[in-house]
């Protein structure tokens, strides 16, 4: 594929590339998913069933529509899914308009396990008057306020009118994340309907570093390395100060086709580990947030990308690089001064997990002392 998209879908793979059939059922930690519990006095708008909350000062705020007032009452879908036949389950769905900063939020069964990975997914639709591309911003947080919360990635970019249509998340738990808030965010105008919401534990991930090239054909291959070196048993490598560094990619053991790759470099140790979705599948989980996650940080402060489109750097600066892999660099005086550094890629892989063929890498985190 020339470019990548990399949004939340499917996850067809769970950890580091470990490739899985289907998940043995687990609790859903969103209590009411579907919005169908709860009692609505009036078939009118701005109102929500219990559990659920407004996360906004918006009067009207998000609404749950249904297709049976007298049965399950909710507002009418009629004006913004004309063409809609049914919820995606029962009868009732909710939405959420961005420009009148609709928020809405859940408390969640019990406190997410902190460091787990989690799998959160949903079925969404799209207004006919409120009809730009939008997406839910989804936010972890102690309490009823956003903003006392942690942004872990956006999900529903997949609504389309007069349809539902799955989309997924994965991340990684916040500490004390008890509630679960749903923000509503696009360029323009958007009003996305959404049902059936599932959030699931998926235990403890491996090392981010460890990366997933060649897990769809044999055994997890490191290709990246600093001065030789793929890192000892933490991925740490010490270099002195004014001191040679070469950072070598290598190809995947499968192949690279054309050789397409992205390295990022982060200030500082690995702090917030991050999954990235590519297409259908699940891709990798590198050691800090990409240019994808842009609401996340640490961000990456430099870039090098061989056959893959700017937004693969986003605001990071880039670094002349080779056009594919495999390659290696060098800095002949290595850095002045000490300084730690994160490095990861994705690169591409005929022997990924993933359909796509794009693996992530594994890490080296470069200590200069």
């Amino acid at each position: 594929m020339n470019a990548i998209l990399i949004r939340s879908s499917l996850a067809a793979v769970l950890v580091c590339g470990a490739v899985t059939g289907p998940r043995a059922a687990a609790q859903n930690l969103i209590p009411n998913p579907g919005f169908e519990d709860g009692t609505v006095a009036v078939c009118d708008q701005g109102i929500l069933p219990d559990p659920w909350y407004q996360a906004s000062d918006t009067d009207p705020g998000s609404d749950v529509s249904t297709f049976d007032c007298a049965t399950l009452p909710g507002f009418t879908p009629a004006l913004h899914y004309p063409d809609l036949a049914a919820a995606q389950g029962g009868l009732r769905f909710a939405s959420a308009w961005n420009s009148a900063d609709e928020r809405f939020g859940i408390a969640l069964t019990s406190t997410l396990v902190e460091g787990n990975l989690h799998h959160l997914s949903g079925y969404f639709t799209r207004s006919v008057i409120h009809s730009d591309d939008g997406v839910y911003d989804i936010y972890l947080s102690p309490d009823a306020d956003y903003l006392d919360g942690t942004f872990v990635g956006s999900i529903g970019g997949t609504n389309a009118l007069g349809t539902w249509s799955r989309d997924d998340l994965d991340f990684f738990a916040p500490a004390g994340a008890v509630n679960i808030i749903f923000n509503p965010r696009s360029a323009g105008t958007c009003y996305i309907g959404c049902d059936d919401w599932e959030l699931v534990d998926l235990g403890p991930p491996n090392s981010p570093l460890t990366g997933n090239v060649n897990a769809g054909s044999g055994p997890v291959t490191d290709v990246l390395f600093v001065n030789g070196s793929a890192g000892d048993a933490n991925r740490d490598v010490f270099v002195p100060t004014n001191t040679a560094i070469q950072v070598r990619l290598d190809a995947a053991p499968a192949g690279s086709d054309t050789g397409n790759y992205v390295v990022w470099a982060w200030v500082g140790p690995p702090t917030n580990p991050f999954v990235l979705d590519v297409g259908t599948s699940f891709l990798g989980t590198t050691a800090n947030p990409t240019p994808f996650q842009p609401f996340a940080s640490p961000q990456p402060f430099r870039c090098l990308r061989g056959g893959l489109p700017p937004q693969f750097c986003g605001s990071a600066t880039e670094v002349r690089a080779p056009r594919s892999a495999p390659w290696s660099v060098l800095k002949g005086n290595g850095l002045p001064h000490p300084i730690t550094l994160t490095i990861q890629g994705v690169l591409q892989d005929l022997g990924a997990a993933s359909a796509d063929q794009y693996s992530v890498t594994n890490g080296v985190v470069l200590h200069v002392q």
